[in-house]
């Protein structure tokens, strides 16, 4: 993991009212490192799985651009507050499916 687990895991990790229940990366080798670094008690590399559990109330979406969209689509399909890291979308069309949704 990079950035999430530079910048976003110790931010999260630190804030009064936040509780990581689970980390999500394209590796589960990765995955598994960050969740044991910042003791995160569940850790997988599938994020439609990420975001159908019941404990993850917002998605933090810190990937490549290419994969915002389906990400933010399914967290907001299984009811989650999204959060995504910038650029959002790669199009302005990219971009209205998702804030429509």
């Amino acid at each position: 993991m990079g950035f999430g687990a530079r910048v976003q895991l110790p931010v999260l990790r630190d804030h009064p009212r936040c509780s990581v229940t689970a980390v999500c990366s394209g590796s589960l080798e990765r995955a598994k490192a960050a969740a044991v670094q910042f003791a995160i008690p569940y850790f997988t590399d599938d994020y439609g799985e990420c975001v159908r559990r019941a404990d993850v109330d917002v998605v933090s979406v810190v990937t490549p651009p290419n994969l915002h969209k389906p990400i933010v689509m399914a967290a907001l399909r299984a009811g989650k507050h999204v959060l995504c890291e910038k650029p959002f979308a790669l199009s302005v069309g990219e971009a209205g499916a998702m804030v429509v949704a």
